[in-house]
């Protein structure tokens, strides 16, 4: 029974903790867009990739054996 002394408080620290989260991400516009991300699958961003990490994308994608043809069959 004094067990209750502790997961009482316990449970309402988490409640206020997890409700000051909510707060903070409805604050920051964390769901703001709740449509965008499931069609962010679509589009490609390879150009907008490339851009950002150099030319560095476009050499990893030339090595790579599954681009290049070898399955490993040699």
């Amino acid at each position: 029974m004094e067990i209750l002394y502790i997961m009482i408080p316990a449970a309402i620290y988490l409640g206020i903790v997890g409700l000051i989260f909510l707060i903070w991400s409805i604050k920051t516009g964390q769901f703001d867009d709740m449509e965008g991300p499931k069609y962010r699958i679509f589009f490609d961003d390879d150009d907008r990739l490339a851009g950002e990490a150099g030319d560095s994308l476009d050499k990893s994608a030339k090595t790579s054996p599954i681009r290049s043809g070898s399955h490993g069959d040699e």
